[in-house]
């Protein structure tokens, strides 16, 4: 819809120099000498950047008509982590687990299934903790055991050591 540069209000969206604005602060100025205008500051909704602006009672803008509608999105945040393997994948954080149907075979003709790993939200590090605490008080099992962990240590030293000598290092995969 169009509007004249004197019909401009604080709040408005006009569109002008192929662009979205919203109209921040309006002064109507009459200097002495010649017509009439509308000091108009404005900010870009796409790009975030102001813009002061003169417009005459004469100049026609366009006026920007929006309507908001509400909707229900029907999927949950998006992953942002794969873990990538030969038998499978693992989609983080909505756990989807991608594996052949069938474990013996493998490749693009055969199909896979999708399935999905229910996790309770919860603080890693307060469970880890109270998980170490069963450990040593009640005697529980160990998620990780020693030998994990001899496993995790020799992975970060030879990240480590591929970075001192600028070479790939080979790790014994028992």
């Amino acid at each position: 819809m169009k509007i004249s540069g004197n019909e401009i209000r604080v709040g408005m969206l006009i569109e002008h120099k192929d662009d979205l604005w919203e109209v921040l602060k309006t002064q109507h100025v009459k200097p002495g000498k010649g017509g009439a205008f509308a000091q108009v500051e404005m900010k870009s909704i796409n790009k975030s950047t102001k813009l002061n602006e003169r417009f005459r009672s004469s100049d026609n803008i366009e006026k920007a008509s929006l309507e908001e509608i509400k909707f229900n999105f029907l999927y949950e945040d998006e992953n942002c982590y794969y873990f990538l393997g030969t038998s499978g994948s693992l989609a983080f954080p909505k756990m989807e687990l991608w594996r052949y149907a069938d474990d013996t075979r493998s490749g693009w003709q055969h199909p896979i299934v999708q399935s999905y790993s229910k996790v309770t939200p919860s603080d890693p590090l307060n469970s880890q903790l109270e998980h170490f605490c069963r450990v040593i008080s009640d005697g529980e099992t160990p998620l990780v055991d020693a030998r994990d962990g001899m496993r995790s240590l020799a992975v970060a030293q030879a990240v480590l050591e591929s970075i001192q000598r600028q070479v790939p290092i080979t790790l014994p995969m028992s």
